[in-house]
């Protein structure tokens, strides 16, 4: 539990449907009966913002507004939200899996264990280390720049289509 100081200083803003799965569901969603009943038990009702389903074209104002991003998915394809977010100059926290871990790294995110325990940790250590959370920021525009601007994507589907393209002419030799 964070200590009484520590927790006046931050807001959690959930983005994002207000139920477990991607249908908005009435309140009686057992898992937004939980989420609510978890935040009174925790006393963090000051403390959590529940915004809602929120047009793509807004989230960048969310980002932005963050401190970082906590990403608490064990699923994805990609991890957009992660590029996104890193976009905007924010680090990340998330779980320590594939393919979350082949882009997040150590010098511009926290990944966790997947452990309720471990990403709590990861979420404290980001709110009461001021210098790390500006040194992850500042890292995490760049990467952005540097691995996934359109430049580097094009530079990189290019030189795939090269590789391709001599693997059939050597192929085609014989």
């Amino acid at each position: 539990m964070l200590p009484h100081d520590v927790k006046k200083k931050f807001k959690l803003l959930i983005v994002g449907p207000r139920a477990s799965g991607f249908n908005i569901v009435e309140e009686s969603d057992p898992y937004v009966r939980y989420v609510y009943s978890a935040v009174e038990r925790l006393d963090l009702r000051d403390n959590v913002v529940f915004i809602g389903s929120v047009p793509e074209q807004e989230l960048p104002k969310y980002y932005s507004a963050s401190d970082f991003l906590v990403h608490t998915s064990l699923v994805e394809a990609f991890g957009l939200t992660l590029v996104e977010a890193l976009a905007c100059g924010k680090p990340i926290i998330a779980f320590d899996v594939p393919p979350i871990n082949e882009i997040i790294k150590p010098h511009i995110g926290l990944l966790a264990k997947v452990s309720i325990k471990d990403l709590a940790s990861k979420i404290e250590e980001l709110i009461v280390n001021e210098h790390l959370r500006k040194t992850l920021s500042l890292n995490a525009r760049n990467f952005v720049l540097d691995n996934y601007s359109w430049n580097t994507i094009i530079k990189r589907y290019i030189d795939v289509y090269k590789l391709c393209m001599n693997s059939a002419k050597d192929y085609l030799r014989g």
